[in-house]
């Protein structure tokens, strides 16, 4: 359904932009949670890069997903 919202806004999507984005999150460097709130905080981002990385997995291969790329990440894609 987001992907439906975002067609019709006519926003085109890159899974490299995705992937940047998951490599940039695993790089953040991390401190030992001090608090419960911090612990949840953590969870909550490797339970968001987990779930982008399946994303940009996935889809990779979706034709609707496919329509939403850039140019030059459809002629990126390796099959």
């Amino acid at each position: 359904m987001e992907l439906k919202k975002v067609a019709d806004r006519g926003i085109e999507l890159n899974p490299d932009d995705i992937d940047r984005v998951v490599e940039e999150a695993s790089k953040t460097p991390r401190l030992p949670p001090t608090t419960p709130h911090e612990k949840k905080m953590w969870q909550m981002i490797d339970t968001v890069t987990k779930n982008l990385k399946d994303l940009s997995r996935s889809k990779r291969l979706d034709p609707f997903f496919r329509e939403l790329m850039t140019p030059r990440a459809r002629q990126n894609l390796v099959l």
